[in-house]
């Protein structure tokens, strides 16, 4: 069987410049997890995009300091 795992990782940047380095660095996952014995065969790790929390969203969710 395979299963494809869908996941948010939440991560504070300055500008965008930061946010497309996260994804890049982010999308490197398939060969950390298979340097670092991860228990199942991993086919590929993949980051897509960013998307912009809301300063509502990022306040509901205790994200930030008040």
């Amino acid at each position: 069987m395979i299963i494809k795992v869908v996941t948010n990782i939440i991560i504070e940047v300055k500008d965008e410049d930061e946010a497309e380095d996260a994804c890049h660095a982010l999308g490197s996952l398939d060969s950390i997890m298979r340097n670092n014995s991860f228990p199942h065969e991993l086919i590929d790790a993949d980051v897509d995009h960013y998307e912009k929390v809301s300063d509502a969203e990022a306040a509901e969710q205790g994200w930030t300091e008040e």
